[in-house]
């Protein structure tokens, strides 16, 4: 028996040790396997994949800052350029709508949280010193709701009801417009380019003034834009290039465009924010790189994937910068002068905030690198290692053997944005509080739904609390599934995770921003929670 015994011992040492000596030719495989793909990677990258991008002109690469009624503190964004620059970003489209300081006839249009003068000048001389260009974006046609609800403006309005386009017949539309020019370019003197927007364009021919001219809308947009673009190209002596967003041009016929000459005048951004995109569904895509000397792509990091979102989604945001960066193979030498990260802070003037600009720094890096990497073949062409060592990120725990080594899984483990709880860059508390706040939501509305559907409770309802109604609800099964929904937890969750916001988001935004933000994406659900205690409560008592 005891030689059975010890002979069991002895196989189970021998299978131990055999086990140990798997284990490690396992992780000597992996390690191998990971050294030749990065190889590969390597070669092919550098000597295929970004052979015909080397031969090009410098494409600049931009990265889109929208301040609209919501703008980060200056210190932050000081802060974040020599992280953006580190990571390949040589240039800023900056929208500063409301938040720019605007003063003489001009005084009326800042909000009362806008930059100062000294701000601005600071913040772009800390631009130029890291070699980052600013493109500053003026609306001049559309979008211009941040003027045009402002009772001196309102006459301007090419719809009296509807503030968000300008009448482009009205001669005073355009002293304004020139006035905001004049003052935005005397602070940025470093700038070569100005963004001019004129992206959806809405209620065009309304106005009397507009309809006497007997055009038709495509000719009154064509019109406007290069009459705009024209003064700057006189007024400043060809010292700048014009840029506009493309969405109106696309469905103008080439021979209008063509016989207008507005392509001598201004450079057009063709934006899609869409994951999967290709240029032969683009009628008008030979339009443009046949007339119009250069071009420029935008994608989006962020503020395109719902209204009330509040963080970005990932796979989608970096989907579509990839399909974008494919269009750039299919496009001739020297044609495309940049490419553009747009990150939406709404999607209108009068609309709600949706994902903040600290939030959605994953998205922002993760693009910016994509971008990078394709576009300077002087980079390391495996992105990712830079994008998890700047965020200084440790996924030693999070990060599965599949998605670790080889290359078709490498980059899904940062499609979930949680993965940012092992990672300590100076947004990712906030990052992290925002990601919690949105598991709660769904929290949330799951149980709500529930609650509807099997018990006809609505839980947004106070209405629902009174006793008369309280009498025929089924108080047990309620009670039994707040329980399996762990309705105490979400509550005391919900309370940690606000006061974290508020603690973070104090470090990057002003107390207005912070007050907005709270109001459209934490009261709704905080009230849907104190409705149902509350209603909790009342059914205890008349128990």
């Amino acid at each position: 028996m005891k030689v059975k015994v010890l002979r069991l011992r002895i196989s189970h040492v021998k299978m131990k040790k055999l086990g140990m000596c798997m284990v490690i030719i396992l992780a000597l495989m992996l390690l191998i396997r990971s050294i030749i793909y990065r190889i590969h990677h390597f070669t092919t990258q550098t000597t295929q994949g970004t052979d015909h991008l080397i031969k090009r002109n410098p494409i600049l690469q931009v990265v889109h800052l929208d301040l609209k009624g919501a703008p980060p503190k200056m210190s932050y964004l000081i802060h974040l350029l020599p992280r953006l620059s580190s990571i390949g970003v040589n240039g800023l489209l900056v929208e500063y709508e409301d938040m720019f300081p605007y003063d003489g006839e001009l005084e009326k249009i800042p909000s009362k949280s806008h930059y100062s003068k000294e701000e601005v000048s600071r913040f772009l001389k800390y631009c130029a010193e890291l070699n980052i260009e600013v493109i500053p974006l003026i609306q001049t046609f559309g979008h211009m709701e941040y003027i045009l609800k402002k009772r001196e403006f309102s006459d301007l309005r090419e719809d009296p009801e509807d503030s968000r386009a300008i009448c482009p017949s009205n001669d005073r539309s355009l002293k304004l417009i020139k006035e905001m020019i004049r003052q935005v370019l005397a602070l940025h003197k470093f700038s070569k380019r100005i963004h001019i927007g004129c992206d959806e364009v809405s209620g065009l021919n309304m106005c009397p003034r507009c309809l006497e001219k007997r055009k038709s809308t495509m000719e009154t947009f064509i019109d406007h834009v290069k009459q705009v673009a024209m003064h700057i190209q006189v007024s400043y002596n060809n010292s700048f290039t014009t840029l506009i967003w493309d969405d109106k041009l696309r469905w103008i016929p080439y021979d209008l465009v063509n016989g207008s000459n507005l392509h001598q005048y201004v450079e057009v951004v063709i934006w899609d924010y869409t994951p999967e995109l290709e240029v032969d569904k683009y009628p008008f895509w030979n339009m443009y790189t046949s007339l119009f000397k250069k071009i420029w792509i935008a994608g989006a990091f962020k503020g395109a994937d719902g209204e009330t979102e509040i963080l970005p989604w990932m796979k989608t945001r970096f989907m579509n910068h990839e399909s974008l960066l494919k269009l750039l193979e299919k496009t001739s030498s020297n044609t495309v002068a940049g490419f553009i990260s747009t990150g939406w802070s709404r999607y209108s003037h009068n609309l709600p905030l949706c994902e903040l600009l600290p939030a959605s720094i994953p998205s922002l890096f993760l693009t910016s690198l994509k971008v990078a990497a394709t576009l300077d073949s002087s980079r390391r062409p495996n992105y990712l290692d830079d994008y998890k060592d700047i965020l200084l990120c440790d996924l030693v725990e999070r990060c599965p053997l599949r998605f670790c080594f080889g290359s078709e899984y490498r980059i899904e483990v940062f499609y979930d944005i949680s993965f940012s709880r092992h990672c300590s860059f100076p947004e990712s508390r906030l990052v992290v509080s925002t990601w919690e706040l949105q598991q709660l939501q769904n929290q949330i509305k799951h149980l709500c739904d529930g609650l509807i559907k099997k018990y006809s409770w609505d839980c947004e309802d106070p209405l629902k609390s009174n006793t008369l109604q309280i009498q025929f609800l089924n108080i047990n099964g309620i009670n039994e599934h707040l329980k399996a929904e762990s309705f105490d937890l979400i509550i005391s969750q919900f309370h940690r995770v606000n006061i974290s916001l508020s603690q973070e988001m104090e470090i990057f935004f002003n107390e207005n921003t912070i007050k907005e933000w709270f109001k459209t994406h934490v009261e709704p659900f905080s009230w849907k929670l104190k409705s149902m205690n509350s209603t909790l409560h009342l059914i205890t008592s008349n128990e």
